[in-house]
């Protein structure tokens, strides 16, 4: 008896001193004995305390139900359940988390009668482990923001602040006899395509021309987005003349059709291309001697890409001071209105005068719009300096005699602008010039951009009672059916088939056949260019009613004079000189 004592406290002592919880219960999870640890834990002053009960008198019932769950599952199946990792309520209200260990307790004929478990305290694990877990999210996050930070997220490409990085890193490792070209890329089409099929198909043609631009890399070349429409390539060469054979190449590649969900996109680029080491050897001033070889690139049509050379950096700077003196000029009101007639070529009367812009500049001189047009509109300028040249001009010719319309040209980014009609009469009310006198003329390209929103801006116009002629007709992509859809009141057939109509066949073919379909539509036509008195006699002989050219009268500043009339065609028949 006195050693049976001995084994019994002997054991008790073992399980208290484990540094585990030790429990052992029947079929009905009532508790059959436990070491210290585990009446701890349960708030009981001995294991003795906790004798019969079950986890329902010492845990809430949730907690209670979910150990219950995990004690019948060892029960049913007689499978242990290891690894549980749990919370353990404490009797002073914190919590611990526990991984408990379950297996089934059977008795001698090898019955489950019960649950046998251990768990041990895992807090300072489990701390640590979400520590680990935090720091690697952490970095994760880090590493994606870099990335992030490094790359365009549209098309997945290396952006501006990644290509000069990589630039710089190039240019100190460069290898000998080995050069760069940095390619400076805009997409030639892309806003027209934006503007026509909306922003998901630009962004659609960027991801593909994206694709495609990197199947042209090699494994030293490098490409980036950095913004718009616009790419930058880094190619290694040795050869100027291997340099050449990439670039044609990638131009070619560019100039097919690209397939969009919803449409098909013929694109095409232009590239400017500063080199190593002949144009430098820094990033920054490669990359800004791209950009202006690339400039020069698209001023020159039907050039896909140029070099850049020395005193390119001197005509940016020019066009740079240009739109300075510009801003200047708009904003001073000292672009000016000069009046070119339009004469009906029946009687030679004037019944209209175009409105064409002029600039007295300080340094240049006197400039013509082909100096500065393009720059106001790159500048943004392009629809304050219109509208201040129409209001300039319909109070300057309000009380001419006669009451001659004005018509003033449009520019395809103001008929995206759907405010516009607004503008326009705000300027009519002001300057008290009526709406049947002003004549609304836009060319053909900018129908192509948006032809829904045009469409709305030109009957806004019509219905305040504005005439509306298509400008420059056969000479851009105008088709049939716009001229069905839109408001014209007049065709002016473009000067460059009014200057070839006495050597070509095909030129005077379209001419009569253009005043045949304006003749059907009831429209009127006009003939501008006109430079020869045998223009305006063949053109009033096929039907031409109007007229427009330096023959039948130049822009000038003010009414043209009285003593030099402009005759009609008729009367100039017999010997007279038809001018203004």
């Amino acid at each position: 008896m006195s050693t049976e004592l001995n084994a019994e406290r002997m054991l008790k002592a073992v399980l208290d001193a484990l540094p585990v919880g030790l429990f052992w219960k029947d079929r009905n999870s009532a508790i059959l004995g436990c070491n210290q640890k585990f009446a701890d834990d349960s708030g009981a002053a001995t294991p003795a305390d906790l004798i019969g009960k079950t986890n329902f008198h010492v845990y809430s019932r949730a907690q209670a139900e979910a150990y219950r769950a995990d004690d019948l599952e060892v029960i049913n199946t007689g499978n242990s359940k290891l690894g549980i990792e749990e919370m353990l309520p404490l009797p002073d209200g914190a919590t611990s988390w526990v991984e408990t260990n379950k297996v089934p307790l059977r008795n001698d004929s090898g019955e489950v009668i019960g649950v046998l478990a251990t768990y041990r305290d895992i807090t300072e694990r489990r701390r640590a482990n979400e520590e680990r877990t935090i720091l690697a999210m952490e970095l994760a996050v880090a590493k994606q923001t870099a990335t992030l930070a490094m790359h365009d997220s549209l098309t997945g490409l290396p952006n501006r602040r990644f290509l000069q990085e990589t630039l710089r890193a190039r240019l100190i490792n460069l290898r000998p006899k080995e050069c760069i070209a940095i390619v400076a890329m805009d997409l030639d089409r892309f806003k027209r395509i934006n503007d026509l099929y909306g922003h998901a198909a630009g962004d659609e043609l960027l991801q593909k021309m994206a694709e495609l631009l990197s199947q042209q890399m090699d494994q030293d070349d490098f490409i980036a987005r950095v913004g718009g429409d616009e790419f930058v390539l880094l190619l290694t060469f040795r050869t100027q003349v291997a340099l050449i054979k990439r670039l044609s190449a990638i131009v070619t590649t560019c100039q097919k059709p690209i397939s969009l969900t919803n449409s098909e996109a013929l694109v095409g680029v232009t590239l400017g291309i500063a080199r190593t080491p002949a144009d430098g050897t820094e990033a920054d001033l490669l990359l800004r001697r791209a950009d202006m070889a690339l400039y020069q690139a698209k001023e020159h049509d039907h050039t896909p890409f140029e070099f850049f050379t020395e005193g390119m950096d001197i005509l940016v700077q020019e066009r740079a001071r240009l739109e300075r003196d510009l801003r200047i000029a708009v904003r001073n009101d000292q672009i000016v209105p000069h009046f070119q007639p339009l004469v009906q070529l029946e009687t030679g009367k004037v019944i209209c005068y175009e409105i064409l812009a002029r600039w007295q500049h300080p340094e240049l001189g006197f400039l013509l719009p082909a100096h500065f047009i393009k720059v106001a509109e790159d500048a943004g300028l392009i629809g304050e300096l219109t509208l201040n040249l129409l209001r300039s001009a319909c109070t300057k010719t309000l009380h001419w005699p006669d009451a001659p319309r004005l018509a003033i040209n449009i520019s395809p980014i103001q008929l995206r602008d759907a405010s516009l009609p607004q503008k326009i009469l705000k300027i009519l009310v002001e300057c008290k010039f009526p709406p049947d006198r002003l004549e609304i003329e836009i060319t053909e390209d900018a129908l192509i951009a948006d032809i829904d929103t045009a469409q709305r801006i030109l009957l806004s116009l019509k219905n305040l009672g504005i005439r509306i002629a298509l400008d420059d007709f056969g000479a851009g992509y105008s088709s049939l059916q716009q001229l069905l859809q839109l408001p014209f009141d007049d065709l002016k057939i473009d000067r460059s088939f009014v200057h070839s109509m006495n050597e070509s066949k095909n030129a005077l073919t379209i001419i009569k056949a253009i005043i045949h379909l304006a003749k059907n539509l009831s429209l009127s036509v006009t003939a501008e260019g006109i430079e020869s008195r045998q223009q305006a006699l063949m053109l009033h002989a096929l039907g031409c009613q109007q007229g427009q050219g330096y023959y039948l009268g130049r822009p000038s500043s003010g009414l043209a004079e009285k003593s030099n009339p402009i005759k009609s065609v008729r009367e100039r028949t017999s010997g007279g000189r038809l001018r203004a």
